[in-house]
């Protein structure tokens, strides 16, 4: 094996994105002699250091353009006041808010800022270092990291259809969607529709490698009726591997008394937005698109009655064909998500 190969496969190894014939590679060179073996340790503990480095210049950089935002805002309050009446203060504040910026950054507070709200949208964003060597340098020595937004969208049509929340892509340059169940591959997608008050999306797959979406296996339920209690599941990718999360509703309205909304007490985790709610026939009834961060287990879903009208539009274009078949009803739960899950996508926005 080359070692820029080696190099590839160990940064990966370590960013835990490797596929099974990867994996499978690597672990023949690593097998093959006790000096690949070393040779393997090595370069991990090199890549991992350049990660740590990267890291730390990274929060450097941001710690100065904090300063820099702040002494900018300081600018305008000495516009209003005289420079003699104000200087004390500012010397107080600007050691104060130093503080409390660099403590809430160090807890990740930046990251996650909307966790401290009691509605949050369920979008995941990731940081990545690099994706190569060459990206990790260059990493390294600019402040030029990757960045993407991280959700959940489901098949709806033969022609490559997919429903997700509108709040994952509304600032997209490019969207990108990789089926569960072949990781390997990502496709381009654009928003060909959207809800803006009602939080729902359409993307259309517009890769040159996608052919179609044959035999979807679910139906969506506009009708369906809200009943305290009733079981209820989702799929989603809450991880960089798809999730399974189950539980039953309970409330008949969402946030706030919102009555395009449920509550479900399905556990989510950001990257769940967009996950398509199941009843235990197999039927879509909702779109999970936030969460009450004050209540454990409190989960909002759009009733699936608010796809009827955005769904109508689009099948009245020829080009988009909207007929789904529910041939999972009478399966057992386990039967159902088997044959659900190869048409749940994971989506990255960047």
């Amino acid at each position: 094996m080359k070692n820029t190969r080696l190099i590839e496969l160990c940064e990966k190894y370590v960013n835990d994105c490797l596929n099974e014939q990867e994996k499978n590679e690597l672990q023949l060179f690593v097998n093959a002699s006790e000096s690949n073996k070393q040779l393997f340790e090595e370069n991990l503990n090199f890549i991992k250091e350049l990660n740590n480095f990267g890291k730390y210049y990274l929060f450097e950089q941001n710690v100065k353009q904090v300063s820099r935002q702040y002494e900018e805002s300081f600018k305008n309050v000495r516009k209003q006041f005289t420079l003699s009446s104000v200087i004390p203060y500012i010397s107080v504040a600007a050691v104060s808010i130093v503080a409390v910026l660099f403590t809430l950054y160090v807890s990740g507070w930046f990251s996650y800022k909307q966790q401290i709200q009691a509605y949050r949208q369920l979008s995941n964003s990731i940081t990545t270092i690099s994706k190569n060597q060459k990206s990790l340098w260059n990493t390294l020595f600019s402040t030029n990291e990757i960045t993407y937004v991280r959700g959940t969208a489901f098949a709806i049509s033969s022609d490559g259809l997919l429903a997700t929340s509108y709040h994952l892509v509304k600032d997209y340059d490019s969207v990108l969607v990789i089926n569960a169940s072949d990781s390997s591959v990502k496709m381009h997608a654009k928003l060909v529709a959207c809800d803006k008050n009602l939080d729902i999306a359409i993307l259309k797959i517009s890769d040159s490698v996608f052919a179609s979406i044959k035999n979807i296996p679910y139906s969506i339920n506009y009708n369906f009726p809200v009943e305290l209690g009733t079981y209820v599941y989702s799929l989603g990718f809450s991880k960089s591997s798809i999730v399974f999360g189950e539980g039953s509703i309970s409330s008949f309205t969402g946030f706030n008394e919102d009555t395009n909304s449920i509550q479900v007490s399905i556990p989510t985790n950001p990257g769940n937005s967009g996950s398509p709610v199941f009843n235990q026939y197999g039927e879509v009834i909702g779109i999970i698109c936030g969460k009450n961060d004050g209540k454990e287990g409190s989960t909002y879903a759009l009733h699936s009655k608010v796809l009827k009208n955005i769904l109508d539009s689009l099948s009245n274009n020829k080009f988009n064909r909207i007929y789904l078949k529910n041939t999972i009803k009478y399966l057992p739960k386990n039967k159902q998500v088997s044959k659900i899950v190869p048409y749940i996508f994971k989506i990255e926005i960047y």
